[in-house]
């Protein structure tokens, strides 16, 4: 596995309501990206949920001065959160499958992308 999600753990950065369940973290990638995506699990610790993700925003949060990677993110959804995907895509083209850009690995482990998930809860 080439993309490593890590829930935040500061202050307001789990947000459980009745009906769903709203975590924040940070994506790591390292080595290569597999055919079709990463595997991206988010059977985090403080997941609550069996249920794959509502929804999933990956998005980019560079600190100041950091070099902006242009890249945008595509989560394909599996079928439990231990098994979507997560694509790169830059211009609207699919990162292809080999070794990350040394940008985006820069980005990541500096922890400048982020995600944002939604759980259904309940059974």
């Amino acid at each position: 596995m080439a993309a490593i999600a890590t829930l935040s753990t500061g202050l307001a950065q789990t947000d459980t309501t009745q009906a769903t369940q709203i975590v924040r973290g940070t994506i790591a990638f390292t080595g290569t990206m597999a055919a079709g995506g990463d595997f991206l699990a988010l059977n985090l610790y403080g997941v609550q949920s069996n249920y794959p993700p509502l929804a999933v925003f990956v998005y980019e949060y560079p600190l100041v001065g950091a070099v902006v990677t242009g890249y945008s993110f595509v989560y394909l959804q599996g079928t439990d959160p231990s098994n979507g995907k997560l694509v790169p895509v830059l211009g609207g083209v699919p990162l292809a499958t080999g070794a990350y850009p040394t940008v985006l690995l820069t980005e990541s482990a500096a922890g400048g992308i982020q995600f944002q998930a939604e759980f259904a809860l309940g059974s």
